[in-house]
Parts: structure tokens; C-alpha cells; sequence
């Protein structure tokens, strides 16, 4: 199939399962960032100069898709973490379906812990603020960043994608003096945290729904709900 008919096939099964902003990299160009020397987490390289590295995001149009999948699967229905086993089962039923060797690390995992908001920042797909956000040229603040998948394939130089526009570099960075309340606000504060992200200027209009917003803060079970339908 090759690097691109794999990335593509990635990308668009991905986006119908929720997952909308999916980034293609270098995953060797990780590995030699200023961001990887500051950890001791490398991204496998299968022994291949430019390997097929994925960055797996999603924004606000996760959440109806997932809801169908939990209203559909008893096995989402009666897991404690039913978001992070709805993300495995999606990349590891693409990983099946490929015919290449790969290695996939989720960011709810603690074995390893991947620092993937230094990936996403390197892929290009979204930067990091000064309040520690990751920041998506369109969505802002309003997504979430998943997985990173290495895929066994070989990319050449004119397929590895430039750095997306980095929204944080002209900014006023109204983020730091939230991130300040926040860090002063005694725990447990979710509310402080999410104040630090629509304290953010881009993506607005991007943001989560209150049911969205809530479970990833606080991942109660009765925040799996849609929004209702606005009254007229």
C-alpha cells in the first residue's frame, strides 16, 4: 500500500470513529528534538531512518460517535474507563488490519508514560502554551490527544509534513494568570483548570459540550450524555 495509502487509511478510519485530528510524522524527528532530550522516552524506530509516526487527537466530534458505541457495546457499557478502552480497541483493530509491524502508546497509560503533548508539539499538530495547554491552530484548547501510533514503514523527505501555524507566538497569553488561579486553588478543583482553557482565545467556537467538558474532567459515568436539543 505504501507510507501513503497507510496514513490515509489511518486518517480517514479514524475520523469516522471520532477521532478527527490525526497528524502524520516523522517519528525519528521525536527522538531528536529538544523535547525527547528531556525525558528518557524514545519512539521506536523499527530501524528505519523516517518511520510512519501518527499523533491520534480528536475534538468535540468524538463525543457523539463514542456515545454510539457505548449505547451499542455492552463491553464500553460495563468497563470503568470506557473512552480509553474504545480508543484501544479502534487503533488496535487498525494495527490488525495493517500489513506492517507497529507499536501504539495511549496517553491514559502509565507503562510507559509518553509525554504526548511534547510528540503532538513536534508533529506539528498542536502546540504547546505557556500555561501548558496544547494549542490546535483551529480547535485551540478543545481537543484531546490520545495515542501515538509507529508504523514499520519507510517516509521520504518530501512526504514528511511542515509544522502547522503556532497560535501561541502572538498571543497575548491570557492563560497564564488562570493557570496562576488555578495552581492556587485547592484541589480537588476541576473548574479552576477548565477556566485556564477558555481562558484561551483560539477555538472558541470549537469548545466541548457540558457533558464532554465534564466527563473528561471528572469521569463520572453520568456525564455520558448528550447535550439537549436547544429549546425553540
Amino acid at each position: 500500500m505504501g507510507v501513503r495509502g497507510i496514513s490515509a487509511v489511518w486518517t480517514e478510519a479514524l475520523r469516522q470513529r471520532g477521532f478527527d485530528l490525526v497528524r502524520s510524522f516523522d517519528a525519528a524527528s521525536y527522538n531528536r528534538s529538544a523535547h525527547a532530550a528531556a525525558t528518557t522516552f524514545r519512539l521506536p524506530t523499527f530501524d528505519r531512518a523516517h518511520p510512519l509516526g501518527l499523533v491520534i487527537a480528536h475534538s468535540a466530534a468524538l463525543w457523539d460517535v463514542f456515545l454510539d458505541a457505548l449505547h451499542t457495546s455492552e463491553r464500553l457499557r460495563t468497563s470503568s474507563h470506557p473512552l480509553d478502552d474504545y480508543t484501544e480497541h479502534v487503533v488496535a483493530e487498525l494495527q490488525r488490519a495493517t500489513g506492517s509491524s507497529s507499536a501504539a502508546f495511549f496517553s491514559h497509560r502509565t507503562d510507559p508514560v509518553i509525554p504526548i503533548q511534547r510528540i503532538a508539539d513536534v508533529a506539528g499538530l498542536a502546540g504547546l502554551s505557556p500555561s501548558h495547554l496544547s494549542v490546535h491552530p483551529r480547535v485551540g484548547p478543545w481537543l484531546g490527544l490520545r495515542a501515538v501510533v509507529v508504523i514499520a514503514e519507510e517516509q521520504t523527505e518530501d512526504q514528511i509534513l511542515g509544522l502547522t501555524p503556532r497560535p501561541c507566538e502572538a498571543c497575548p497569553q491570557p492563560c497564564l494568570s488562570a493557570f496562576e488561579r488555578a495552581r492556587r486553588t485547592p484541589e480537588p478543583a476541576w473548574q479552576a483548570w477548565l477556566a485556564v482553557r477558555d481562558s484561551c482565545p483560539v477555538g472558541r467556537e470549537a469548545r466541548y459540550s457540558e457533558p464532554q467538558i465534564q466527563y473528561h474532567y471528572t469521569k463520572q459515568r453520568g456525564s455520558l450524555t448528550r447535550d439537549p436539543p436547544p429549546t425553540r
